[in-house]
C-alpha cells in the first residue's frame, strides 16, 4: 500500500492527481477551481450551489449513480480539485461529520451532504415547487443533523472560526447550499 510520509506531502499529492486527472481547461473545472475557495469563505450559497450544479450537469449521465455517496465522492473530490485540505467522516463525539474542509489554519466549514433521489423531470410550476420543497427539506435535515450531533465542537475546542454548510442535491444536478451557524 502507498503511503505518504505526511499530511502536507499527501494533500500535495492529491491536489496534483485531481489536478490532471480534471482537464484543467474545462470550462466547469476551471470555473470551480478558481471561484470556490472565495465563494466558501464568503458564504455565498447562490455561487456555491450555481459551481457545483454546472459541474454536475457537464458529467455524462451514464456516469452518475443514484446514491449520496456518489455525489459525496464527487463533492471531496472536487473540494480537493480546487485545492482544498479536506476530510471526509471526521470524527466527533457524537457521529462524523461527511466533509471538513480546512481554509486555513483557523477556519474550518463543516459540510453535511444530504442527497434527494428523483427521477422527475421539472416541466410544470408545480414539479418546481416540489423540488425546492424536497431540497429544502434536505438542507433542514442537514442542518439539524451538523446541530444534534456538535460537528462544529472540536473545531470550536481548537479555537477556529466554524462555517457550517447544509448541502442538498435533488436528481443529478440540482444543488441547493445553505451557510450557518453551528
Amino acid at each position: 500500500m502507498f503511503r505518504t510520509p505526511n499530511v502536507e506531502v499527501d494533500l500535495n499529492y492529491q491536489s496534483s492527481f485531481f489536478k490532471d486527472a480534471f482537464d484543467p481547461d474545462d470550462k466547469y473545472f476551471s470555473a470551480l477551481a478558481e471561484e470556490l475557495p472565495g465563494a466558501l469563505m464568503k458564504k455565498n450559497s447562490d455561487k456555491v450551489a450555481m459551481l457545483f450544479h454546472d459541474l454536475l450537469s457537464s458529467i455524462a449521465s451514464e456516469q452518475h449513480a443514484a446514491s449520496e455517496q456518489h455525489y459525496h465522492a464527487v463533492l471531496h473530490s472536487s473540494l480537493l480539485a480546487a485545492g482544498l485540505e479536506v476530510h471526509s467522516q471526521e470524527s466527533g463525539a457524537r457521529g462524523r461529520s461527511d466533509i471538513a474542509v480546512f481554509l486555513n489554519d483557523k477556519i474550518r466549514i463543516v459540510i453535511e451532504l444530504k442527497y434527494c433521489k428523483s427521477n422527475k423531470k421539472i416541466v410544470t410550476a408545480a414539479d418546481e415547487e416540489r423540488s425546492n420543497k424536497e431540497l429544502t427539506v434536505a438542507l433542514n435535515k442537514a442542518q439539524k443533523t451538523i446541530r444534534d450531533k456538535d460537528y462544529a465542537g472540536p473545531f470550536r475546542a481548537a479555537r477556529c472560526v466554524v462555517i457550517c454548510m447544509a448541502f442538498a442535491i435533488r436528481g443529478r444536478d440540482e444543488v441547493a447550499v445553505r451557510f450557518f451557524e453551528p
